[in-house]
């Protein structure tokens, strides 16, 4: 029982690895040169910045640990939809095999 636990944990190790390598393939390949996603992201800097240069010191460092938290939620839920996207495609598979 214990080499199963074992190896389930191994094997959803490799999955995790696998699919922050691919995420991080997609937006190297896919999301980055998007002449969109370039415009937003400058402007979010741009944005990000003007705020923080009017910021008190102590209300920099709160900031700054809120954009943090933000940008952690923001990987949870991309990578937890992924995950959802590979289950949903496995069975969308199952489901087609069997029609």
């Amino acid at each position: 029982m214990t080499q199963l636990l074992h190896r389930k944990a191994q094997i959803k190790e490799a999955f995790n690895q696998f699919m922050s390598t691919r995420m991080d393939q997609v937006s190297e390949d896919a999301i980055s040169p998007s002449p969109e996603y370039q415009a937003l992201t400058t402007e979010c800097t741009e944005l990000f910045a003007t705020i923080y240069d009017q910021l008190p010191p102590d209300i920099q460092i709160l900031f700054t640990q809120y954009e943090e938290v933000v940008t952690l939620i923001q990987g949870l839920a991309e990578s937890t939809m992924y995950e959802q996207g590979i289950k949903d495609g496995l069975q969308l598979s199952q489901i087609l095999y069997n029609y």
